[in-house]
Order: C-alpha cells, then structure tokens, then sequence
C-alpha cells in the first residue's frame, strides 16, 4: 500500500482483515493476539491515504455471533463491522 500510495493511489482496495473475536472489547479471531481495534483504525487510515479521490474500498468483515441471555449460540451479532465502516 506505501508503493501504492507513492504511485498517486488506487482506484480499488479489496481486502479482508483479520477477523475479531467472539469476546467483547477483544478483537483477534484468526489476527495475532495482539490486534487491537487501534490496528483497525490503522488499516482505515492507511487505506485513506492509499486510495484515490473517488475510489473505493471492498472490506470483508463479518462480526462473530454472541451468546445471548445465556444460550449457547445467539442471533446478536457484534458491531465490529458497523464501527470499521464509520471509522
């Protein structure tokens, strides 16, 4: 992404970021344990500057599934994805 944005930027990003983790306020699933919302923020910011003015971003992100009023599997998904797009 630096080459790209030394280039001018790109039109197109298409990428799918390390996946959170089911517990709240921990965001790991497949990422390295230390890779926290800040480094989501990051990849937001790098991205920005990466792209074009008028250029998109295809982020694949799904947020886990919670337990919910004590099940062992819930429909309540989290707000990961929500708060990646509006960061």
């Amino acid at each position: 992404m630096a080459a790209a944005e030394k280039l001018g930027g790109v039109d197109l990003i298409l990428t799918s970021p390390p996946y959170p983790t089911a517990r709240p306020g921990h965001y790991g699933g497949d990422a390295p344990a230390d890779f926290t919302w800040a480094d989501y923020q990051e990849l937001g910011d790098l991205v920005a500057r990466t792209l074009k003015p008028g250029g998109f971003c295809a982020l694949n992100i799904d947020g886990p599934v919670r337990a919910w009023r004590g099940k062992s599997f819930g429909s309540e998904r989290s707000l990961i994805a929500f708060r990646l797009a509006l960061d």
